[in-house]
């Protein structure tokens, strides 16, 4: 017999197997063990040794309750079972001749077969449990396999079957994601002969989408690139989409199959998306409002009068888009850069209660977003000369002008008012 077969028999007997001659006897049989035990449909071999020398010595095995000739007899020191069969269980003798004196050694022969598990996991249906069943089959004698069920290596069930019962062991397994693609294992184990056998299986259990999950990168910045990431728990593993709630989806915005979206922010962005996580077992949808920060953009300073005369009150308000609102304004009168004592600021608001002659000139508005970004603009403010009969003297004029001041002239006279801005 090779040491392959040798193996898988030997969990069945070689806890019992000796070596050696026992008793003085000179004939040893391998395997020594007797009772012997093998597993139905194997290649065996019994093997008769003689410790004595004898040139010219003879072998004879043959099974003794047999009539066929070609069974009972074998002209060697080995007899072989190319494929062991339940009609091979016998007693089994051999007899060693040498120099006119027989010497004979006998050994039971028992088959046995006890087949691998079969590990069957019933359908979820929406159920937090699953069973699982460890069945065993083609077991030969009767008699009775202990049988073994694992999670991992946590014994789930230990029993004892009776193979005149249904041979077949269930467990209700309580569903954890945790243990999703742990193996189970069944292990059957004859107790007749200590031969086991074994069959593991993955833990596969469906399960509908859960636990979305969405990352955005921060801060979310007109003209600054984001990243989003949607993922969800599930089996099968779900499907990612996004969509924009009740409005089409931006085109600057790009949505990609791994469940991530990209692009460069603008104001616009701003609204109410969804992620949408899809298996064969149901949908889940997560929310996410996106609030783009953007501002200061098209800062103005409006003024109460058209036509500033003296003493009258002139009221200066400066106004910009940004998000969220600016809450810092900064006024300065150029070019001596601080504002007159009389005059009042108020964050957006310059109150002049009563228009002088000192008053005169540029004054600037800063504002500040919280990111950082400023945009300054300018009102030229000019007294209506007392002899100036008609016409509007004074009048914003709007305009961006990078690093300078622009006044309109006209007859020589004053224009009005200027408003320019500088962006930076």
């Amino acid at each position: 017999m090779d040491l392959e077969n040798l193996a898988v028999l030997g969990l069945c007997f070689i806890l019992q197997s000796s070596a050696g001659y026992e008793n003085g006897a000179v004939i040893q049989i391998i395997p020594a063990d007797n009772p012997l035990w093998v597993k139905l449909g194997t290649s065996f071999t019994l093997t008769c040794n003689f410790h004595e020398p004898c040139p010219g010595v003879q072998y004879t095995w043959y099974k003794a309750e047999s009539t066929d000739d070609n069974s009972r007899s074998r002209r060697n020191s080995m007899f072989t079972f190319p494929d062991l069969k339940i009609s091979d269980e016998g007693l089994y003798r051999c007899e060693v001749t040498c120099g006119g004196k027989t010497e004979k050694s006998q050994v039971k022969l028992h088959v046995f077969s006890l087949g691998i598990p079969e590990i069957t996991q019933s359908n979820l249906n929406g159920n937090d449990t699953i069973n699982v069943t460890c069945h065993v089959s083609k077991v030969y004698p009767d008699g009775f396999v202990n049988v073994e069920l694992y999670l991992g290596d946590k014994l789930l069930r230990n029993e004892t079957l009776d193979t005149l019962d249904h041979m077949s062991v269930i467990h209700t397994l309580s569903l954890r994601r945790e243990d999703q693609g742990k193996k189970l294992i069944c292990i059957a184990r004859r107790t007749d002969c200590n031969f086991s056998t074994e069959q593991s299986q993955k833990l596969n259990f469906s399960e509908a989408p859960s636990n979305v999950q969405i990352d955005v990168s921060a801060p979310l910045l007109e003209g600054q690139e984001v990243f989003m990431k949607c993922s969800s728990e599930g089996h099968p593993s779900p499907d990612i989409s996004w969509n924009r709630i009740n409005l089409p989806w931006p085109s600057n915005l790009q949505r990609h199959s791994n469940g991530t979206v990209t692009g460069l922010l603008s104001p616009e962005n701003s609204g109410l998306y969804e992620c949408i996580a899809n298996n064969t077992m149901g949908q889940n949808r997560k929310p996410i409002s996106l609030a783009v920060e953007y501002g200061p953009r098209y800062t103005s300073i409006h003024a109460s009068e058209t036509s500033i005369r003296t003493r009258e009150l002139l009221n200066l308000t400066c106004v910009t888009d940004s998000y969220p609102a600016v809450q810092q304004y900064k006024w300065k009168k150029l070019p001596a850069q601080a504002v007159p004592k009389d005059v009042t600021q108020k964050n957006s608001y310059l109150i002049i209660n009563s228009f002088q002659k000192h008053h005169e000139g540029i004054y600037e508005c800063e504002v500040v977003h919280q990111s950082g970004r400023t945009e300054r603009v300018y009102f030229n403010a000019i007294l209506k000369e007392p002899e100036e009969q008609t016409g509007s003297q004074s009048s914003p004029l709007p305009g961006a002008v990078a690093g300078s001041l622009l006044v309109g002239m006209t007859g020589g006279g004053l224009a009005g008012f200027l408003l320019a801005k500088r962006l930076l």
